[in-house]
């Protein structure tokens, strides 16, 4: 029986589960053609029951609108989760279709001050959780862009757990759980860290991308090199910007007090002197 035989709304009810990992398995545009025709209420639980990085990727192949249905949908947690791995465009694209209250809600659950870790997570890093096989990490590698490590999450997706190597992965069985794999106990990023203090972060020797977590512990994503870079180099331009501002108020105000000072010389050179006092006619002389 092929993939599209398996999915039945009556299947995606009752089993969302294991209509996820039906479509995990499928081509993104297959899955994303299939779930866009399903109401958003039975499409939503299963894509809480994917892979959250899979489902974004899924996510982002359905139109604005029905995208937007499926989020209000999902526990506000999910839907953060969501909408924090989709592409930005997509992300701005789904806000719009959204109630006015909810969209404000859930924009801010994402905003972080540019100088901040959390304003610069790359919805391209992989991630998984421990429940997750071999196989799924393997589908993820490929879909995603170059990577040293796989960042992992509990079952619930509640605590990040660790990163596992790439080359760990490549080595084990397809049906192996990832859980069951080495699992290093890499210290992750807040999201709310400033990135001038991750600059020199000593693993970025090693690593590619550094897990990034929220206030509660939850994995949030990764922070890559690239956005590092590009995050520092808009910081910088800023500040440059903000001292010839400075600099440029400093002028003018010097340049306008002088010219006032010339004008106030001018002003007094120009008025009419008081008469002085005659010492008499020329008839009283």
């Amino acid at each position: 029986m092929n993939s599209g035989a398996k999915l039945t709304l009556a299947f995606l009810d009752s089993a969302p589960k294991a209509a996820a990992q039906v479509l995990q398995d499928m081509p993104p545009e297959q899955a994303s053609a299939f779930l866009e025709t399903v109401a958003a209420r039975l499409a939503a639980p299963v894509f809480s029951e994917m892979i959250p990085w899979q489902a974004a990727r899924r996510l982002e192949l359905i139109r604005g609108p029905s995208a937007a249905m499926v989020l209000r949908q999902l526990p506000f947690f999910d839907a953060t989760t969501m909408a924090r791995l989709v592409a930005s465009e997509f992300r701005e694209q789904v806000l719009q279709q959204l109630p006015t209250k909810y969209a404000r809600r859930l924009s801010g659950a994402l905003k972080y001050p540019r100088h901040q870790v959390g304003a610069w997570i790359d919805p391209e890093i992989p991630t998984l959780n421990a429940d997750d096989t071999v196989g799924d990490a393997l589908r993820v590698l490929r879909a995603a862009g170059p990577a040293s490590h796989i960042f992992l999450e509990s079952p619930d997706h509640r605590a990040f757990r660790g990163t596992i190597e790439v080359n760990e992965v490549l080595r084990a069985e397809s049906s192996i759980r990832l859980g069951a794999l080495k699992i290093v106990r890499t210290l992750p990023v807040s999201n709310r860290a400033s990135l001038s203090s991750v600059s020199f972060d000593e693993r970025w020797d090693d690593s590619i991308h550094l897990p990034v977590v929220g206030r509660r512990g939850n994995l949030l994503g990764g922070l890559s090199r690239a956005s590092l870079r590009t995050g520092v180099h808009e910081q910088f331009t800023a500040a440059a910007r903000s001292g010839e501002r400075s600099l440029l108020e400093h002028v003018c105000g010097a340049l306008l007090t002088t010219c006032a000072g010339i004008l106030n010389v001018i002003v007094r050179s120009m008025a009419p002197r008081p008469s002085q006092p005659q010492e008499g006619t020329v008839n009283e002389r």
